[in-house]
């Protein structure tokens, strides 16, 4: 009986010990080769100005390469491609739509985006997945109004503004930073929980996103880790112009993530996310808009990646 007993608490201390077995989760990209993300993602805004009530869906699509050029002891060296991107936008009745791979180029801006295919830009990334710097991104947007002679300088600026918004630096950091800079500091075992704190800045909002991830499944072949997150605009009391109103915004939600990473290389092999926010815009008392007007909003936002 003593024996059995004394095998039992043994297996149990092995048992105990198994479970408790950290490991390091990182990025450990190999020299050389290239990495590959697919992602799509569906946004509903919901507004209300007075009585009239405004409804906006946009689903938009990209693929993307990433070839690892050089490593240090902490960075990656990618040379980063936009291999195809699409939009599809509807406010209301309106449907406008935007497909690199669409062979019919008599849309103007399709024929803009198009440009944008296929022209290298370098990313910096640590080995926890954030991104230290971007080089050469504006190498995407120097050849974009070639071929356009009928447009003035004012439309290709305002054109260009709105594509930079979209898919410029801050916007790329924005969307692969969401599925890289999920990383912990340390060696974590099933269960364990880390936070990260990033800021965020996308069409037209900066939010604080205060993210707590935690470890739910290590294999030899992936790891699942989940993610929930509080976010919330940062300079609420400031205004900014938007199509030619000062407005501020007032917005909180949460995002909640499941993340499932290649266990050898760190790359993202499936991601999804869904993050809501809810609160106000603020257009402040101007000639156009005599005493203000506040616009109650809801926006869901579901992204899905995929390594491939």
């Amino acid at each position: 009986m003593k024996k059995t007993l004394t095998l039992l608490l043994c297996f149990l201390a092995l048992a105990s010990h198994s479970q408790k077995t950290k490991s390091e989760l990182a990025l450990n990209l190999k020299l050389g080769k290239t990495y590959y993300h697919s992602s799509t993602a569906k946004v509903t805004l919901n507004q209300k100005m007075k009585d009239l009530e405004l409804n906006s869906y946009v689903t938009a699509k990209g693929k993307m390469s990433f070839k690892v050029l050089a490593i240090t002891d902490s960075t990656f060296d990618l040379e980063a491609r936009y291999l195809s991107i699409s939009m599809v936008q509807r406010i209301q009745d309106k449907l406008t739509s935007v497909n690199t791979d669409d062979k019919d180029t008599s849309d103007a801006m399709t024929r803009i985006m198009k440009k944008m295919i296929n022209r290298p830009f370098n990313v910096i990334m640590l080995k926890t997945g954030k991104v230290k710097s971007i080089k050469n991104i504006d190498a995407l947007y120097s050849k974009v109004f070639d071929g356009f002679p009928q447009l003035s300088e004012q439309q290709k600026a305002d054109a260009l503004e709105r594509i930079k918004q979209a898919y410029g630096e801050k916007a790329f950091i924005n969307s692969i930073e969401q599925i890289t800079n999920i990383f912990p500091l340390k060696q974590v075992a099933v269960a364990d929980k880390w936070k990260i704190t990033t800021y965020l800045e996308s069409g037209g909002f900066k939010f604080n996103v205060e993210t707590t991830y935690s470890l739910a499944k290590l294999t030899g072949d992936y790891a699942i880790i989940s993610g929930n997150a509080t976010v919330k605009t940062v300079d609420n009391d400031t205004y900014t112009m938007s199509k030619g109103l000062p407005i501020k915004f007032d917005l909180s939600g949460t995002v909640k993530s499941t993340i499932k990473v290649h266990a050898s290389t760190g790359w993202i092999d499936e991601s999804n996310t869904t993050m809501e926010l809810t609160g106000n815009g603020e257009v402040k008392d101007n000639p156009k808009t005599p005493g203000g007007l506040t616009i109650p909003m809801v926006m869901t936002t579901e992204t899905k990646v995929e390594g491939k």
